[in-house]
């Protein structure tokens, strides 16, 4: 792998993120949500203008904005950036602990969820 290039923007408006369990449960539209997200962390990626809190651009040019705008937060962000190989090991790991890390919290929600209509 090569080394990482750090990248530092200041002044991002940073899109809640929450929990997706509270996501799907409020409005049950987790794919709308994790695809704003994507193209939020995408235009970050590329260190767009259109991410920053100072953002001025004409809405007749960029109808772009970010993801529940109202409740963000403004913050300085530290982009890592890196290319190459990435081991087959490391990807099944990662999938493994996602997996188990929601697993267990959609557990959580349905006993938590069951719990209350007693």
């Amino acid at each position: 792998m090569s080394t990482p290039k750090v990248v530092r923007s200041k002044g991002v408006l940073v899109p809640a993120f929450g929990n997706i369990g509270d996501v799907i449960a409020e409005n049950g539209f987790f794919e709308d949500w994790a695809l704003e997200r994507q193209e939020w962390l995408g235009l970050v990626a590329l260190q767009s203008p259109r991410v920053r809190a100072d953002d001025e651009i004409d809405p007749y040019l960029s109808r772009y904005s970010v993801p529940d705008s109202g409740s963000a937060m403004v913050s300085d962000l530290v982009v890592l950036q890196w290319s190459g190989f990435i081991p087959a090991l490391w990807i099944r790991s990662l999938w493994i602990r996602l997996w188990f890390g929601l697993s267990d919290m959609l557990l959580y929600k349905v006993l938590t969820f069951t719990l209350e209509l007693y």
